[in-house]
């Protein structure tokens, strides 16, 4: 049951409710993404993943002293008797052998529960929520649609300032947050711009280009959904669309100081081990990934984006 406060039977204001759905969003996302990339990882598909579903939140309406319970659905209200209601799980929910980030879980618990609410913190709720609509399980809805969806999200959390030129405004906002000396880059022509993108940026800009092919009503073939690396053929833009938006949504966490806030330190101490006294940017960005608990570097390198780095980086 969810619920918020003492009281499980408790009548839940509109603030409330928003606060419990945005909770179990970000315990999908924390569940979902963890799934993939161990999935990419192991260069193996067959464990599945959860579907948005398995955390399905649905709203009744009982009282201990009432044989009867209600339940609010789709806008309708349905009523049954205690003993003969039963709570079905739909075959699409996805496995349940699912991995859980706890620090991803822990740190946008924390900013949900911040006051006053800062500018990240409706921007991050919003994109989990798209996030959770492209990751149900129903074959009901196609993968382009689900690409739409996550090309929202990344809209949401880069906030192109031109209107006029999305990819553009998406995909330098993406390069910044994104930058690591690590990742290879290549140059594109975005409008009458040509600019140097990172291999992450250089992803969004083939992404965005499919998500208007498919809007503007384009003739799309499903095998060009997908994002075939080296042993994995299964994979699909919209697994690497999860991937980075962990990303994107980890550096943010991490710029309000909920996410990796000893990293600096920790860098530094590593660094003065090889006679520095403190360590560059670079490695205080690879050190605050992995205590953060987001991993990018594996990523980063299962999908081939990285180039050879020699091993005195600290």
């Amino acid at each position: 049951m969810a619920s918020v406060g003492d009281d499980v039977l408790a009548v839940l204001s509109g603030e409330e409710s928003q606060a419990i759905r945005r909770a179990v969003d970000a315990l999908t996302f924390a569940t979902v993404v963890p799934s993939i990339l161990a999935n990419v990882a192991s260069e193996n598909p067959s464990p599945g993943v959860p579907h948005a579903e398995r955390f399905q939140l649905v709203t009744q309406r009982f009282d201990v002293k009432n044989p009867y319970v209600s339940v609010v659905s789709g806008g309708t209200m349905h009523v049954w008797g205690i003993k003969k209601i039963h709570f079905c799980s739909p075959w699409h929910v996805g496995t349940s052998l699912y991995r859980l980030n706890e620090d991803m879980l822990k740190a946008c618990g924390a900013l949900l529960k911040q006051a006053p609410v800062v500018e990240n913190t409706n921007r991050i709720f919003r994109a989990l929520e798209w996030f959770r609509l492209a990751h149900t399980g129903s074959d009901e809805t196609s993968h382009f649609s689900r690409a739409v969806m996550m090309s929202t999200m990344f809209e949401i959390l880069l906030e192109p300032r031109d209107r006029r030129e999305k990819r553009l405004g998406m995909t330098g906002r993406l390069n910044e947050l994104t930058a690591r000396t690590t990742l290879r880059t290549g140059t594109v022509q975005i409008g009458n711009d040509t600019v140097e993108l990172n291999a992450v940026a250089l992803w969004l800009n083939d992404f965005y280009k499919l998500r208007n092919a498919i809007v503007h009503g384009d003739s799309i073939d499903i095998e060009q959904l997908r994002y075939p690396v080296p042993g994995r053929d299964w994979l699909t833009h919209l697994d690497v669309a999860a991937m980075v938006a962990w990303e994107v949504v980890g550096w943010l966490l991490v710029s309000e100081g909920l996410l990796g806030r000893k990293a600096r330190e920790e860098a530094d101490w590593l660094s003065q081990q090889f006679g520095k006294e403190h360590a560059d940017e670079s490695f205080v960005r690879q050190v605050t990934a992995g205590i953060a608990g987001i991993n990018v570097d594996a990523y980063h390198e299962d999908l081939g984006w990285t180039q050879p780095q020699s091993s005195s980086a600290v």
